[in-house]
């Protein structure tokens, strides 16, 4: 399965329930695990089990530079689920999850591209 298929599934998937699921001790993020079934992790290669979990999970950053609001929500980092925000080729995109909020910054998809590779990379060697 090539980062395209991983992708394609990421985006076009139905919602499962089901919340984790491992692979040679690799356990997928929680969140992933919304848009995979079971079947489909065990199936995935160690290392694009890395790589969904980098999309879910590390793809982005709290933007550390905007001050939040007295109003603002707390943001639990392992509840934020990225799957329904738009990615530039090019650029950062800032985002706020919730009105007030504070923003998160997904990186752009050539960062993001540059890290899946070197995840692939790193397990054949």
């Amino acid at each position: 399965m090539n980062i395209y298929t991983i992708l394609f599934l990421l985006f076009l998937s139905f919602v499962y329930p089901s919340l984790s699921a491992q692979n040679d001790n690799l356990k997928a993020d929680s969140r992933a695990m919304k848009y995979f079934t079971l079947e489909q992790v065990k199936s995935m290669e160690p290392f694009q089990i890395e790589q969904m979990n980098y999309l879910f999970g590390a793809s982005f950053e709290v933007d550390d530079k905007t001050e939040p609001c007295d109003k603002c929500p707390e943001i639990n980092l392992e509840e934020i689920d990225i799957k329904g925000l738009s990615r530039s080729q090019t650029e950062r995109t800032k985002f706020y999850l919730t009105d007030p909020g504070h923003p998160i910054i997904l990186y752009s998809w050539e960062e993001v591209n540059k890290k899946l590779e070197e995840i692939e990379l790193k397990y054949k060697q």
